[in-house]
C-alpha cells in the first residue's frame, strides 16, 4: 500500500522508550527493513545472535531501544547497549524512507543521549558503515568526534565515532525540536492497553489512555488524555506510596472511588490522590456516554501500589516498567 505523505498529512509522531518483549516483534521488524536497505552482511558484528537475544539485550541494565511512533507503526529507531557502568554504544539509528524529513532521527538521539544521561552513562561510541553519510552528518553536528576503531570491522570506510555525555553538556544536548503544541486528541493512543497480569488486563476494556507528556519530552511526571466508554474504569482501586496522583474531568459524569465512599463528578471537576495516604481510588463510568479526563502522576522511583480489592501488589523499577505479584509476594 502506498502511503500518503506525512509531512502533507501533519502525521502525529512521538518519540516513547519501547517496552519489550511486547513491542519486541515490530521492532525487529523495522530493524530488519535497515539492514536490508544497508543491502550488507552483519555477520560480522553478530547480528543474527543479537537478534535471537534482543529482548534479552535491549532491557534495562542492558540496553534500550527508543522508537518514533507514528500511529500504531515505528518510523524510526535507535538502541543503547551497555559496554560498562560509563560507556554505552548507540545501535541501529534508522529512520524509515517514507518518514524522512521530519528530523525523527536527530530526535530520537536526543532522547537516547537524556535517557544515556539520568543512566549514568559518561560516554556514548558508535560505528557508521559508509551507506550512513546523513546519519554521521548528524553525529557531528551533535558533537560526536571521530575516534580509532573500537574492534575489528572488516568493512572499508567504516567510522568510529564517541561523545563525552558530562565533557559539552551544551553540545551534547541539542534541542529535540519536539512540537509546541498539538491537539490533545490528535495523540497516538498507548500501545499496549494495560500492564496489568491477567486476569486484570482483560478489565481494563473500554480505557484508552493518550500520552501527552511524552510527545514534548516530559520525564519527571506524566499525563494522559484517558477516554472511558459506558462500564470502563480508569483502573483497579489502588493507592500509590510515593507517586502523587490528578485528574480533570473533561466530559462526560463518572464516579470516583475511595475509601471514603462514591463521589459523582462532572465537566469542571477534578480531584487529587497524595501519595502515601493509603486511600485506595479509581474512577468508573456508569453512564451511557463517554466519560474524558486528563490524569496526571509523577514518576518517582521507588514507587509501589496497593490494590484493596484485589490480589495484587505492584513495584516500580529501575527501567521505569511495574513488577506484578499475589499479595503473599508470588510474582504473576
Amino acid at each position: 500500500m502506498k502511503r500518503t505523505d506525512p509531512q502533507a498529512t501533519g502525521l502525529s509522531v512521538r518519540i516513547c522508550e519501547a517496552s519489550l518483549p511486547a513491542d519486541g516483534e515490530r521492532l525487529m521488524a523495522v530493524i530488519h527493513e535497515y539492514i536490508a536497505w544497508l543491502n550488507m552482511d552483519l555477520s560480522y558484528r553478530g547480528f543474527a545472535q543479537e537478534m535471537e537475544k534482543f529482548n534479552e539485550l535491549f532491557t534495562l541494565p542492558s540496553g534500550l531501544f527508543f522508537m518514533a511512533q507514528a500511529d500504531q507503526e515505528i518510523a524510526g529507531c535507535v538502541g543503547l547497549l551497555r559496554h560498562s557502568a560509563s560507556m554505552a554504544e548507540v545501535k541501529r539509528l534508522y529512520v524509515r524512507p517514507v518518514f524522512r524529513g521530519l528530523r525523527l532521527g536527530e530526535k530520537l538521539v536526543a532522547a537516547l543521549m537524556v535517557r544515556a544521561r539520568q543512566l549514568g552513562y559518561e560516554r556514548l561510541i558508535l560505528d557508521a558503515v559508509p551507506q550512513t553519510t546523513v546519519a554521521q552528518a548528524l553525529y557531528r553536528t551533535i558533537g560526536f568526534q571521530e575516534i580509532e576503531p573500537y574492534y575489528a570491522n572488516p568493512v572499508p570506510g567504516t567510522k568510529f565515532f564517541a561523545l563525552q555525555l558530562h565533557q559539552h553538556p551544551g553540545v551534547a544536548m541539542p534541542n529535540p525540536e519536539f512540537p509546541a503544541a498539538i491537539v490533545a486528541l490528535d495523540a497516538a493512543p498507548r500501545s499496549k492497553p494495560s500492564s496489568y497480569p491477567e486476569p486484570f488486563a482483560s478489565r481494563m476494556t473500554g480505557r484508552e489512555k493518550r500520552p501527552l507528556g511524552d510527545i514534548f519530552g516530559l520525564s519527571n511526571f506524566g499525563v494522559n488524555l484517558t477516554r472511558l466508554i459506558p462500564g470502563a474504569g480508569s483502573a483497579l482501586r489502588h493507592a500509590h506510596t510515593k507517586q502523587d496522583e490528578f485528574v480533570y474531568i473533561l466530559e462526560g459524569h463518572p464516579v470516583l472511588i475511595t475509601d471514603q465512599g462514591e463521589t459523582p463528578l462532572s465537566p469542571g471537576m477534578c480531584a487529587g490522590f497524595k501519595a502515601g495516604t493509603g486511600n485506595g481510588h479509581k474512577v468508573v463510568n456508569r453512564t451511557n456516554a463517554d466519560v474524558l479526563y486528563l490524569e496526571v502522576g509523577d514518576r518517582t522511583a521507588g514507587d509501589t501500589a496497593t490494590y484493596p480489592d484485589d490480589d495484587l501488589q505492584a513495584a516500580l523499577g529501575d527501567d521505569r516498567k511495574w513488577r506484578y505479584a499475589h499479595k503473599d509476594g508470588t510474582p504473576y
